[in-house]
């Protein structure tokens, strides 16, 4: 049984970083609530990040996005050893015992201060190593200077995660989606503009998240060597798995640049942020069931077990809708946001991006069901097996597509889908789902009718603007969706009790 760190005593390397007795209750109602209230953050990002998504990458243009990701490669691989996984241990073990939130953030603080120089040292080593031109010296200088803040910004959001306060973190969770807003009149000055808007906002969402933990806890530092251990021992997982995905990012932007010029990453960073778009729906998933599952995973495994299987429907009926919209929509949708001669390549990619949609919708989800039953670890594995392939798919189809179609963009993105395609089956295997089950068959295959209807739909009105066909498909998918009972009588009665709930309450105030 696990062990708690005692407060006056130095822990012993067997102990485990939560106390013994988690929380005995899991609320499904808490679970949709906290969901609700990450969807509406989520949704309200999507929006102004569609309504200022075209201006930032029109007026710096595709080489001085490519150089932002570049520099994002080239950081991010480095930020994930040095952040030790603190967040996920965060997330993970208040949400199993808020009792330890105190004594398990001071110590994250006292880590991360520790290890501030060392990573400002390591980040201009990494930053020669790619061989910057002066220009992106000069923005990879201010990065890492400004860049303070966002570490302690988000060990306290995992805190205030754990403790499940939904209402308060997606608050400011959407502020930084106002960055593209207030950067518009900087423009002039090219990308340190974005730079210093994205170092303001998040010292300014510090401040706030700071007074709202210190309501409740103290945030002091704590310089305990004997729990940092624990605490680097225990994220090892999760900063394997974080060094990983970024590695995958960092070889995609690096082969790109290999085979192509800093244009065409800017296209490929451009094509993933408007897929990034799409994915909010896993993300929404994540933020509000791992507590509750970390949980449940200890004292119900039973219900555990039948939570993944009927998630992993959810994922793939909730998918479906947002893979037709991307690939009746992509082209539209980028001549929209950036005209007929920049960022060229961004439609043919986005509809080959949007086969990797269900896939990364499940893989991101069941990993958070393998972080609540203590097996990240195993995962780290698999997926360092994605990378290995999504590194073979793209030195293939790279150069292949180059060639045919004049398009390395669509190369990179077809071996994203298939390696995350390899993910998403490994992630089933590891969880021991039955996705073909009666009851996942039966609803997937109800909801697949519910798409082709709507895929219809916005094929018949896609000479209309863009937005039309899209809300015209959600409604009809909504509908049949309803019609033909794709959620179960009893889920339906939740929905309808819930937003009626909402009503009422927006009515009484």
């Amino acid at each position: 049984m696990p062990t708690e760190i005692p407060a006056d005593e130095p822990a012993d390397a067997n102990d485990t970083l939560a106390a013994s007795e988690p929380a005995k209750t899991v609320s499904y109602k808490r679970i949709a609530e906290n969901a609700s209230f990450y969807m509406l953050s989520q949704i309200a990002g999507w929006v102004i990040s569609f309504l200022t998504i075209s201006i930032i990458p029109r007026a710096l243009g595709e080489t001085a996005v490519g150089e932002l990701a570049v520099l994002g490669a080239a950081f991010m691989p480095l930020g994930t050893i040095l952040g030790c996984g603190l967040e996920s241990i965060l997330v993970k073990e208040v949400g199993r015992n808020p009792n330890q939130a105190e004594r398990l953030l001071r110590a994250c603080i006292g880590l991360r201060l520790a290890l501030h120089i060392p990573g400002v040292a390591a980040s201009f080593l990494a930053l020669s190593l790619i061989h910057p031109s002066p220009e992106l010296w000069r923005l990879g200088t201010w990065s890492i200077l400004l860049g303070f803040s966002g570490g302690f910004l988000e060990l306290l959001r995992s805190v205030q995660a754990g403790w499940e306060h939904a209402k308060r973190v997606s608050a400011l969770d959407f502020l930084p989606t106002l960055t593209p807003i207030l950067v518009l009149p900087f423009l002039r000055y090219g990308p340190m503009a974005l730079i210093i808007a994205n170092s303001t906002v998040a010292l300014s969402i510090l401040l706030v998240r700071m007074a709202w933990v210190r309501q409740r806890i103290s945030i002091r530092p704590s310089f305990d060597v004997a729990a940092w251990k624990l605490l680097v021992m225990g994220g090892l997982p999760f900063v394997a798995t974080n060094f990983i995905g970024a590695m995958y990012a960092a070889t995609t932007t690096f082969m790109l640049r290999h085979y192509t010029n800093d244009a065409t990453v800017g296209a490929h960073a451009q094509a993933s942020r408007l897929f990034g778009t799409f994915l909010f729906v896993p993300t929404v998933i994540g933020y509000a069931m791992l507590p509750a599952m970390s949980r449940l995973a200890e004292v119900n495994p039973q219900e555990f077990r039948r939570t993944q299987s009927h998630v992993l429907g959810l994922l793939i009926i909730l998918g479906l809708p947002v893979t037709a919209m991307m690939i009746f929509l992509a082209a539209p949708l980028c001549h929209l946001l950036y005209g007929p001669r920049m960022f060229t390549t961004l439609p043919v990619a986005l509809e080959v991006f949007a086969f990797a949609l269900i896939p990364m919708y499940i893989v991101t989800t069941m990993y958070q069901f393998l972080v609540a039953q203590g097996r990240a670890a195993i995962w780290t594995l698999f997926y360092m097996g994605t990378v290995g392939l999504y590194a073979l798919f793209s030195s293939l189809l790279i150069p292949l597509t180059l060639r045919t179609l004049h398009n390395g963009v669509v190369g990179a993105v077809s071996a994203t889908v298939l390696a995350e395609g390899c993910a998403a089956i490994s992630a089933i295997m590891l969880l021991k789902i039955n996705p073909f089950n009666a009851e996942v068959m039966n609803r997937v295959g109800r909801a697949f009718a519910a798409t082709l209807a709507m895929s219809a739909v916005m094929w018949l009105t896609r000479g209309w603007f863009v937005l039309f066909p899209a809300l015209l498909g959600i409604a009809v998918f909504v509908f049949l969706t309803w019609r033909l009972r794709v959620l179960t009588p009893d889920e339906q009665s939740k929905v309808v009790g819930y937003v009626r709930q909402r009503l009422n309450l927006r009515q009484a105030a």
